[in-house]
This record gives structure tokens, sequence and C-alpha cells, in this order.
């Protein structure tokens, strides 16, 4: 009973869909009729071949004539100069160049003997590195310096490079006392000798007096920052050439006693940073000397009405004294060797604590690294 109910289902099934089928294609005859319809109640049109045109000649185009045409068209011509649009304005004015453009560089060829041999030594001047210190050094002293402009472009470059980059000031100040003796026959006064050392020594003069007068006198916040810092670049360079016997210590002392002289905050700060570079070998020349110093210090602590950044700067300077400047020198030039040495001796601080010590208070060298016990 149950497949017999079934088979009837199917059965209606298929019925409904063949009406359907038959629906559809009844509507599609009734479309097709409309449209015969249409056609044939619209006028018959004419080919275009038989259109009645009187006295026209049809011909076939000229299609490969046609395609030359278009391409000599598309090629530039050569004697056809480009077209260019000119804006116009009433409120157009030519640009202004500043003094200090930029400039391509010359080819190597064009450059003169006098820039080449700046050149030579501007490149070896950015190369030097405690790592590679004497063979740079053996490279400038090649360079053939015979005139007076040589000299004093040379000196204003280590001059730049020490202020803008005060933390290679050691660098630069060894390096400096290896080329004191580089010396020119003066332009002016073909008898007398120029050389190095004197030309640094003015050089140094120069930038400290700008320094101590210049600085205050800009306007701009951003001209006065960049004042500051070259003026404390040079401080600390001068006390590095003290440090490698370039500069006598009478220098150092009357550099001093004018800072104490003068009194003003950007003095101190500048005494604070000369003292901490050349304190602990001042220290060891001249003790007496040194001890007018901090005691001057001292009063200035207890006496004067000062900002709390300088006051600290100069507690820190006193109590640096009192463990006789050796925590200064760690402040100095690591060299790739000296880091990896260093970073061992961490290491077995940290592994082995009972047998690991290091010792970097000799001018930032660190001691061999250390056997750790098993």
């Amino acid at each position: 009973m149950a497949d017999f109910q079934s088979k009837n289902e199917c059965l209606d099934a298929v019925i409904l869909k063949h009406n359907s089928i038959i629906e559809e294609m009844c509507h599609m005859h009734i479309k097709v009729q409309n449209l015969e319809q249409r056609q044939q109640q619209q006028p018959q049109q004419q080919p275009f071949s038989q259109l009645p045109f009187e006295g026209v000649k049809l011909e076939k185009p000229q299609t490969q004539q046609m395609y030359q045409n278009n391409l000599q068209r598309r090629q530039p011509q050569q004697n056809k100069k480009p077209r260019v649009l000119h804006h116009v304005s009433e409120y157009d004015e030519p640009l202004k160049s500043s003094s200090n453009a930029w400039r391509p560089t010359k080819k190597r060829g064009m450059m003169s003997d006098d820039e080449d041999i700046i050149r030579q030594f501007r490149s070896l001047l950015n190369k030097l590195t405690p790592e590679n210190f004497d063979r740079i050094i053996h490279q400038m002293k090649r360079i053939n310096i015979t005139k007076e402009g040589h000299l004093k472009d040379i000196v204003q470059l280590v001059l730049n490079k020490a202020m803008m980059e005060s933390k290679f000031s050691e660098v630069y100040a060894n390096m400096c006392s290896h080329l004191s003796k580089i010396a020119v026959h003066e332009t002016s006064k073909p008898g007398n000798i120029l050389n190095f050392h004197i030309l640094l020594i003015q050089g140094c003069q120069d930038e400290y007096v700008i320094g101590m007068d210049g600085s205050s006198s800009l306007d701009n916040e951003a001209f006065k920052e960049k004042a500051r810092q070259r003026a404390l670049g040079n401080i600390i360079f001068i006390g590095e050439l003290f440090n490698a016997e370039v500069l006598h210590e009478s220098i150092i002392s009357d550099i001093v006693r004018e800072l104490l002289k003068d009194g003003k905050e950007q003095s101190l700060e500048y005494l604070c940073r000369l003292l901490g570079v050349v304190g602990q070998n001042l220290d060891s020349k001249q003790p007496a000397m040194i001890n007018e110093y901090f005691t001057s210090l001292n009063e200035l602590l207890k006496g004067k009405k000062m900002s709390s950044r300088i006051r600290f700067m100069l507690q820190d300077l006193i109590d640096l004294r009192k463990v006789s400047h050796s925590c200064l020198r760690l402040v100095c030039q690591f060299t790739i060797n000296t880091c990896l040495k260093a970073f061992a001796c961490l290491s077995a601080c940290i592994l082995f604590p009972s047998s690991a010590e290091m010792d970097f208070t000799s001018k930032g060298s660190a001691t061999d690294v250390p056997s750790g016990g098993s």
C-alpha cells in the first residue's frame, strides 16, 4: 500500500513538471509571433551600396597608405623642438639660493692639487678609530702638506671634528700629538716657519673666546644651544690636549682661573667639564694648584646662589676627587677588543660570581677574561 502511494506522488510531480514546460513553450511562441509582426510593420531599408548618391564615386579605402601616414605622425621629428609650457604669473619670483647651498662634487680629474690634499685628509679623519689609529696616522703623515693654506684647512677640520664629536676627543688629541711637528713656510713671511702645533693652539683659543662671548648674544634658542655644545666640545678637547701633552699646564691654569673669576653658570659648567677631564692628571702633577681650585669650588657652593643643575654638577666634581678621579676615566674610548673583554667579564660575574673580578679603572681597559671555576 505504501509503495502504491509513493508511485502516485511521483506521477503527480511528473505531471506538474510537464504542465509547467508546456506553459513556458506557449509563452515563447507568443513572443516570437509578436516579434515577427513588428518586423513586418517596419519599412524595408535598402542596402548601403544601393543608396542614391548622385555624383559620388565610392572607392575602397587605402588601408596600407593610411597605416604608413599614421606611423610617420607618431615618430618624433628630428628637427622639431619639443613643446614647453611656460607658466607666466605676476607673482613668480626667482629662487633665492643660500650661501652654503649644496653643489655637486667635482670629479677627481677636475680637482686641483690643493683640494685633493684636503679631501685625502678629511677621508682619513673620518676613518680614524682607536683600532686603526697607527695605520691612519701613518697615512696622514704621508700627505704632501707644503702650503700654509693646507695646514690651516687641516687644523680647522680637526677642530670642527673634535668639537662636534666630543666623545672621541681623546682620539683626536692623540692624533694631534703625532701631527704637531708638521710645519710649512709662512706665505707672507717666507723665512718664518708655521707648524701644526701653533695653529692648533690659536684655533682653540679663538673658539674659547667665541664660546665665552658669542653664545649669550644669540637670540635663536637653537643656535644658542648649538654654540653652547660647540664651546663645551672645545673645552673637553683642550683638556684632552693637555692629557696628550700637547698643551702646557699653564694654559689650563689660566682657563680655570678665568672661569672661576667669571662665576656665571655657563662658566661653572665649562669649569666642571674641564676639571673632570684633566683633574686626575693635574692632581698628580700640581696637587697644590688643584687644592686651590677645589677650595674655591667649595666656597662657591656655600655662598653663591645657583641653579640645582650647576650645584649638583659642582658637588659631583668634588665627590669625584675624593675617589681620585678613578670613576671618570671609565668614560673613555673603548675598542672592540676591550668591549668583548668587558662583556666576557660581566658574563663571568653572572655565571661565577665568586671567582670573576673586573678592573676598568686603568683608562677604560679591561683585564683578561677570568677563568670560571668548575
